[in-house]
């Protein structure tokens, strides 16, 4: 229940935590650790994705980051940590990148395809084989668009827009059945 139990402090070291995600078997928090002050809205920062177990306990760091700290979404199997560095005025040229949780191996589509440029919020479909995500254009408009995951991590073809009619999608989630995206 909602509101339930004892609140617990998983953090105390003074610095920013931001973005948390819980892992498909609750055994562990992905979190963005970056310097203190850093504020939500910050358009690149040197940061950390951490691991932090959810009863308390020392943080794993994943690897170093710059660029925005944003939405970390993991793949429905724990393999994958979702990420993007981008913002809408920096990093632009950079797009999404699946990172492994358990040994910091990076997956950088945007050196695969350049059509992931400019990716940012990935959100992996409950079944793991796609990423829904946005991408904003120089006029700050965002589109959303779909792309296959390989069992390597790595894209499974090229992106497809989808049709939307409105003006600025962004963070795209997935419905619990997989068939649609809010």
């Amino acid at each position: 229940a909602v509101g339930a139990g004892t609140a617990s402090q998983l953090t105390d070291d003074g610095s920013g935590h931001m973005y948390p995600a819980w892992s498909p078997d609750g055994t562990s928090i992905a979190m963005w650790h970056v310097p203190r002050g850093t504020s939500t809205t910050a358009v690149t920062t040197q940061g950390r994705l951490v691991l932090v177990p959810p009863i308390g306990g020392a943080e794993r760091q994943v690897f170093e980051w710059t660029g925005a700290a944003r939405r970390i979404s993991w793949s429905p199997d724990g393999r994958w940590l979702a990420v993007s560095p981008v913002s809408v005025r920096s990093h632009r040229e950079r797009g999404i990148t699946l990172v492994s949780p358990a040994t910091g191996e990076q997956i950088d589509w945007t050196t695969i395809d350049k059509a992931f440029a400019g990716s940012t919020d990935p959100n992996f479909s409950p079944d793991g084989t796609q990423l829904a995500y946005t991408r904003t254009g120089d006029d700050f408009l965002s589109d959303v668009y779909l792309a296959d995951v390989g069992p390597d991590g790595r894209p499974g073809g090229p992106p497809t827009r989808l049709p939307y009619g409105g003006k600025e999608a962004s963070h795209p989630v997935w419905t619990p059945d997989g068939r649609s995206l809010l």
